[in-house]
């Protein structure tokens, strides 16, 4: 109440104007509705996603599957067409090549099965799929390695990035706050 008081004489007194209220829901939800769909109806362009559960729950499989499909052009989800091809990076943190492989070498063989039956050129991996393989880990708490990965991020220039393990991105200790 006293805030509010308070504001009430700014505004009285010239010191606030209307310039200085932030929306209201109206305002909000007059503007236009516009997106910029990744994925029709799924993911806009610059959403973010964080996927937490406990180890061997399929985290990274379907972080795999989203990977693959949405880099084919198809809902990973759905199984069908959705949009265009999109460029996709995965930066991960824990496994090695030889674990990537064995794991995106099924779920690729699986989405290639999908392109062919909904009469859809085949990804081309070689452009829609790229890796930062860092089993040891990227400490995003030091600057040349995040120098490093944005370098990385800027020649692949993607529509979508897939990082993680969390735990395994920086030196902190994990049981400091």
């Amino acid at each position: 109440a006293v805030d509010d008081l308070m504001l009430l004489r700014a505004i009285e007194s010239g010191a606030v104007t209307d310039d200085d209220m932030p929306p209201s829901l109206s305002d909000i939800l007059a503007d236009r509705e516009t997106h910029d769909w990744l994925v029709p109806g799924l993911f806009e362009r610059t959403d973010r996603l964080i996927l937490t559960g406990f180890e061997g729950t399929g985290k990274s499989f379907l972080l795999a599957q989203m990977a693959l499909c949405i880099a084919a052009g198809i809902n990973p989800f759905l199984g069908f067409p959705s949009h265009e091809p999109s460029r996709v990076l995965v930066i991960d943190c824990e496994n090695s090549r030889r674990q990537t492989q064995r794991r995106y070498r099924r779920i690729a063989q699986e989405v290639e099965k999908l392109t062919v039956s909904n009469n859809m050129a085949s990804p081309d991996w070689s452009k829609q799929m790229r890796f930062v393989i860092r089993p040891e880990g990227v400490a995003l708490n030091e600057p040349r390695q995040v120098q490093r990965i944005e370098r990385n991020i800027r020649a692949v220039n993607p529509d979508l990035v897939i990082v993680g393990p969390l735990y395994r991105m920086h030196t902190l200790d994990t049981k400091d706050e």
